[in-house]
């Protein structure tokens, strides 16, 4: 081998480490980034901190992912057994077997479950992170009716993908089909029977807008318009629809496609 050749080689082995170099520099500088926005997400949402907090301390697990206050007794830990035992099986009529495994966090007050994402005077709340989705229970969250609504959010969540769900995903669609399983609809009810004008879905499409105002009329005009379509043509697969939108398809052209499908438009 002549001197020039190795010469060449050299050059060609520095530049090639020099290349490599770099691109590692910039893995762990997008690595460093995407974890500082993270952090920083986190930081800004006290209960997101809290939720993944009682994963490792100060709550008992009474089965994977099943969280209860230390406080509760025996009779209420089996009463949130057989109440979530139900509402799995519900939410199996409707999404086929459930694959996501999210964590449920039992508090022992409504002032407690506030720390896990659970408004004042609300039963329940979910908070959905990018490695999985955490649901908070008050006391009055334990029944089959506000657990089986809750983990269709989270099904909804780990089928889609964090990012769709929450960028993508219409959140009437979201409570809509939640609240398919949530037979808790005597004021829902009692504004459809009333022929009050339920607003249309496009206008509560975003979280901002679907929780502030009549947020009643909200859940309604959700509730009706999902239970509409799904009714429509037993054709329309919810599974098959999630899976083709978590693929990547747009959601509003894969709706029109569906609607179009079930009153026989080609």
């Amino acid at each position: 081998m002549s001197a020039r050749s190795s010469v060449s080689d050299s050059m060609d082995q520095t530049q090639a480490n020099a290349r490599s170099s770099l691109l590692r520099v910039r893995c762990l500088r997008a690595l460093a980034v995407t974890m500082a926005l993270v952090l920083m997400g986190l930081l800004h949402q006290r209960h997101a901190v809290a939720c993944v907090a009682a994963t490792v301390a100060g709550f008992d697990e009474i089965a994977p992912g099943i969280l209860v206050d230390p406080s509760l007794t025996q009779a209420e830990r089996v009463t949130i057994s057989n109440e979530l035992a139900a509402a799995r099986a519900r939410v199996a009529t409707l999404l086929g077997e459930l694959r996501g495994q999210p964590h449920l966090i039992f508090a022992a007050t409504q002032e407690a479950a506030g720390w896990y994402a659970v408004a004042a005077n609300a039963p329940a709340g979910a908070t959905t992170l990018p490695w999985g989705t955490y649901l908070g229970f008050a006391p009055g969250g334990v029944n089959v009716d506000v657990i089986s609504h809750e983990l269709v959010h989270a099904e909804l969540a780990d089928r889609i993908g964090y990012w769709r769900y929450t960028v993508d995903l219409p959140v009437w669609f979201n409570e809509g089909v939640a609240m398919q399983v949530d037979h808790r609809q005597e004021k829902i009810w009692r504004l459809v029977q009333s022929g009050a004008l339920l607003p249309a879905v496009d206008g509560i499409a975003t979280g901002r807008q679907f929780f502030r105002g009549d947020i009643a009329a909200h859940y309604a005009a959700a509730q009706v318009e999902v239970a509409g379509w799904l009714a429509a043509d037993e054709r329309n697969d919810l599974a098959e629809f999630i899976a083709d939108f978590s693929g990547g398809a747009s959601f509003s052209e894969l709706y029109v496609r569906a609607s179009a499908k079930a009153s026989g438009v080609k």
